[in-house]
């Protein structure tokens, strides 16, 4: 069983093995992602930031003979757990911070969100903990307001929660067929999207 929460203090370390063991294989080995979700962090720009959970201790083994760095901590975690508490280390995290959406005759139009990173432990991808994490993160966004989000990602994946590219907005420099967009509220503006200056950190 997996539990999505809202990330706490304790789970930051978790969190940046997670996204580091997500990512190994791309270029810079998870290092850049990692970096990016500690920035947002540190610049109070993680909005909302979940993280899926194990909540059955039969599960724990499994999940950490794959992420290098958590055995001694799912180890602790299964030994004393607290009464009614989820047991069990951070299996996946998402993040959302504030973008700046400048529209056509200048005006910067608040409430609009960024996805990403995203990241699944690899022995417990496709089975459904990025789909949970996204779905939780999308609905808490628009019930606290958010007139939309914005993703750069795989469109056979992301279509599925109801992004679309060619929707209005853009950002510079990155391929339009894989930034997509959702107004929670009617259609995207017309406008160009710039992520938090955190996003280059690692660069």
């Amino acid at each position: 069983m997996i539990v999505i929460r809202v990330e706490t203090p304790e789970d930051r370390a978790s969190i940046d093995a997670v996204t580091r063991a997500a990512f190994a294989q791309h270029e810079h080995g998870g290092r850049i992602e990692a970096s990016v979700v500690a920035a947002l962090r540190q610049a109070g720009a993680l909005t909302l930031s979940l993280v899926a959970e194990v909540a059955d201790v039969a599960d724990v083994a499994d999940v950490a003979d794959v992420a290098d760095g958590l055995a001694s901590e799912v180890a602790g975690q299964a030994a004393s757990p607290a009464a009614g508490t989820v047991v069990g280390p951070v299996a996946g995290h998402v993040a959302f911070s504030p973008v700046r959406v400048r529209l056509a005759d200048g005006r910067v139009l608040g409430g609009w969100y960024g996805l990403g990173p995203l990241s699944v432990l690899p022995s417990l991808q496709r089975q459904g903990i990025g789909s949970k994490l996204i779905r939780q993160g999308l609905a808490e966004s628009k019930a606290q307001g958010a007139r939309g989000c914005v993703v750069l990602g795989e469109p056979a994946y992301y279509h599925r929660f109801g992004f679309r590219s060619g929707s209005g907005l853009t950002a510079e420099g990155l391929p339009p067929a894989y930034f997509m967009s959702l107004a929670f509220d009617g259609d995207p503006p017309s406008g160009t999207v710039t992520y938090h200056p955190a996003f280059s950190a690692g660069d």
